[in-house]
């Protein structure tokens, strides 16, 4: 790396780690739920079941790789290190029935239709960092792990997006070597393919929304259970240069719609996940699998434009660290009846870069502009074209 990707390497790091620690650090104590204020909307429910399990799940999701990552400075090594084993332990305490911030509490003998959620986003975190934490995890803890989220096939989705939360569970079980129901992995994909609109864009059910769930959930979803599953099924490996086609293009969307400032347009629900908004253009760089029409370099300056954006505000934090509701600052109307403090953590799905090693394109290109930069700018740039397909 040079001396400027270095320098925005770190601000990756510290802002992981700043938004990270609050959570990662009281659930491994077994203190989550005594400090983790229940920020949410007025007319919200049962929050105190699932919001828990969100905090712990999403911020894992997007923190996954970094545990990954080997080619990293000396002092990023001990900062990674340091929050794997908080990780671990906060895992476990998780899924201990004994421990405070035990998560998979049933109200009225049924867990909640909130907890397959992020049941699956636990899952895809583990499927992201197997070695490093799904193998670093005793017996005892993985069994507890298997037997609670096996629990959640009673929960029935509902049919939207949630189809694909069943699908990235069996997934995991998949990838451990546990039994898995490929019928449940098949009819999201399926599902989803009926959904399909056109020019790289899904609908979240059978009507469109102009929203984020292409990034925060459909397309990383299908792109990561596909990768995972796709060899051993003929059919999902014949698929899958399709959905990865669509993918390609949906990042060049998401890619163009980063403003120079770094700001974006605030249309649909779950805005307050901030910048976890570009979950799917961070896949894509993650997973070096981005369309040839824009470079690595350029995603990073865009993704850093963003996360420096939706950080900057004084009141995005509250006094004890925890991230307040809102896109920029603390805008608690922004936040629906599903959204409390736990869901919020959905924003650090922006940082999977942080998985490449230094050697990589993602942390080597010399910084570049947007491409909102280089067109407001009056430069002369090749016109944006429609997936045919």
């Amino acid at each position: 790396m040079n001396e400027q990707t270095a320098k925005t390497r770190r601000i990756w790091v510290d802002s992981l780690i700043k938004i990270a620690h609050p959570v990662l650090y009281n659930m491994a104590n077994d203190t989550l739920k005594c400090n983790m204020p229940i920020k949410k909307h007025k007319e919200a429910h049962d929050r105190e079941y699932c919001t828990y399990l969100e905090a712990l799940s999403r911020t894992l999701y997007g923190m996954a790789p970094w545990f990954n990552a080997k080619a990293i400075s000396d002092e990023e090594r001990q900062k990674q290190q340091y929050y794997l084993k908080l990780a671990l332990k906060a895992i476990a305490n998780a899924v201990d029935e004994d421990a405070n911030d035990f998560v998979y509490i049933k109200k009225e003998g049924k867990l909640l239709p909130q907890v397959l959620v992020d049941t699956a986003f636990l899952a895809g975190a583990l499927i992201r960092a197997k070695e490093s934490l799904w193998d670093s995890l005793n017996i005892k803890t993985q069994k507890k792990i298997i037997t609670y989220f096996k629990e959640t096939r009673e929960i029935q989705p509902y049919y939207c997006n949630w189809i694909l939360f069943s699908s990235m569970i069996e997934a995991f079980f998949y990838t451990v070597g546990e039994d898995y129901d490929i019928v449940r992995i098949d009819y999201g994909y399926k599902q989803m393919e009926a959904w399909y609109m056109g020019d790289g864009l899904y609908s979240d059910g059978k009507d469109f929304h102009l929203d984020y769930y292409n990034s925060y959930v459909i397309q990383p979803f299908l792109v990561e259970i596909l990768e995972t599953i796709k060899d051993d099924y003929r059919d999902f490996n014949a698929h899958y240069p399709k959905v990865l086609e669509r993918a390609k293009r949906y990042s060049r969307i998401q890619e163009m719609s980063i403003h120079p400032d770094g700001s974006f347009n605030p249309h649909g629900r779950s805005i307050t996940y901030r910048m976890g908004a570009f979950h799917h253009l961070a896949v894509m760089a993650w997973l070096e699998k981005l369309p040839e029409e824009i470079t690595a370099g350029q995603v990073r300056c865009g993704l850093t434009k963003v996360i420096i954006k939706c950080l900057e505000a004084s009141t995005t934090f509250d006094e004890d660290g925890w991230l307040n509701i809102g896109l920029y600052g603390n805008q608690p109307s922004l936040g629906e009846v599903y959204i409390s403090t736990g869901s919020l953590y959905l924003c650090t799905a922006v940082f999977l870069s942080l998985g490449l090693d230094d050697e990589s394109d993602f942390w080597n290109d010399e910084d570049q502009e947007i491409t909102m930069e280089k067109l407001w700018q009056g430069k002369d740039i090749q016109p944006d074209h429609a997936l045919e397909k």
